[in-house]
């Protein structure tokens, strides 16, 4: 009889509501660290198993059960541009974190399954590997979240109007990854930065002569500080000459939680093309800026997925400049490279500077 000891955690809702959604996604969020030293990250891996056996966890009918902990993949070029690193999760055989790394050390990648953990809780885990100090505990279940916070069934409507879609690229395939870095502070990042992707995507889609008057924004909210998947979303729906700054800030200040996460049920996977179309137009996701100790940057890809498959992420080194990414399915690489230069000019940002590994990837 398997041994009580060995049940981790429960689930929390957040994670259910990843694992009981329909949408065949590999649930990959990824960041991509350039340290300013080289690291020997294998054995600061098995240290940290200890402290959080979530690393090598194993997904079963009671729960996250401990496992081994994941293998570093090291290699040369880019980490990020390595398929197996996004690939689909296989969570009852596999731990629900990959971690890769340059063979000259000095960039190293860290891939989780977002059941098992949110952007903050990836970050979290990454720089308690990287400074080699022991990491906080698991975070708790996050009491308060957002989205609409209305009725499953209000949204019945939105199937035969569902919110209008990124353009995708002429025979655009494949998942892209952009980044680029750039300064930004002040206040009401979030809102600026999401009302910045908004108005790029427009002119995209006013490029390409595609719709763009329903759109669907969704925009994370983090959870209290740990390493696990405790974030939650709110989810705005705009017309086209609205202010989205203000809609954005007017919704963070909220606190309705998603319909999902307070009862998630089973959706069959044939239900997965009706999902689709209640997903969102885009997703903005702001890490924040922290003092990353042996970090001199950090790229955050959030999860693309839905009808759009579009997702921006933001994260920066306290003292040093963001870096602001594009993550898509459905957009070819240029695409992408216009629309997160476009991002950036009307965040009024300086010249840009791209590193190799943004020049020439991650992309597929």
């Amino acid at each position: 009889m398997p041994d009580p000891a060995d049940v981790l955690a429960p689930l929390t809702p957040q994670a259910l509501a990843v694992l009981r959604h329909p949408e065949p996604s590999a649930w990959a969020v990824a960041l991509e660290l350039t340290l300013s030293q080289p690291v020997d990250i294998g054995s600061r891996i098995v240290d940290a198993h200890r402290a959080v056996p979530m690393m090598g966890a194993r997904l079963t009918e009671r729960g996250w059960e401990s496992g081994d902990p994941p293998p570093v993949e090291v290699g040369h070029g880019p980490v990020l541009l390595r398929p197996e690193l996004l690939r689909p999760f296989w969570l009852h055989a596999d731990p629900p974190l990959r971690v890769a790394m340059a063979d000259d050390r000095m960039r190293v990648a860290f891939v989780g399954h977002h059941a098992a953990f949110d952007g903050l809780g990836l970050l979290a885990l990454a720089t308690a590997v990287i400074a080699d100090r022991l990491p906080n505990q698991s975070a708790e279940p996050h009491a308060r979240g957002g989205g609409r916070g209305v009725p499953m069934w209000s949204r019945v409507a939105e199937l035969t109007r569902p919110a209008h879609r990124v353009a995708p690229s002429a025979g655009g395939a494949g998942e892209v990854l952009r980044a680029r870095r750039l300064t930004i502070g002040g206040a009401a990042v979030t809102s600026r930065v999401a009302a910045a992707c908004v108005a790029a995507v427009a002119a995209h889609n006013r490029a390409r002569q595609s719709r763009w008057q329903r759109v669907g924004l969704s925009v994370a909210v983090g959870g209290p500080p740990g390493i696990g998947n405790v974030a939650s979303y709110r989810r705005i729906d705009l017309r086209v000459g609205e202010d989205v700054a203000a809609a954005v800030t007017r919704a963070l200040a909220e606190g309705k939680e998603p319909i999902e996460f307070g009862r998630a049920p089973m959706i069959p996977s044939w239900a997965a093309p009706l999902a689709r179309r209640l997903s969102d137009s885009l997703l903005v996701s702001n890490l924040g800026r922290h003092a990353l100790p042996g970090v001199s940057s950090v790229a955050f890809y959030p999860v693309a997925r839905g009808r759009s498959a579009v997702a921006f992420g933001l994260a920066g080194v306290a003292g040093a400049q963001s870096t602001i990414s594009l993550r898509s399915l459905h957009l070819s690489a240029d695409d992408a490279d216009r629309l997160l230069d476009d991002v950036v000019r009307r965040l009024a940002g300086p010249a840009v500077t791209v590193t190799e590994a943004e020049r020439h990837g991650p992309g597929a």
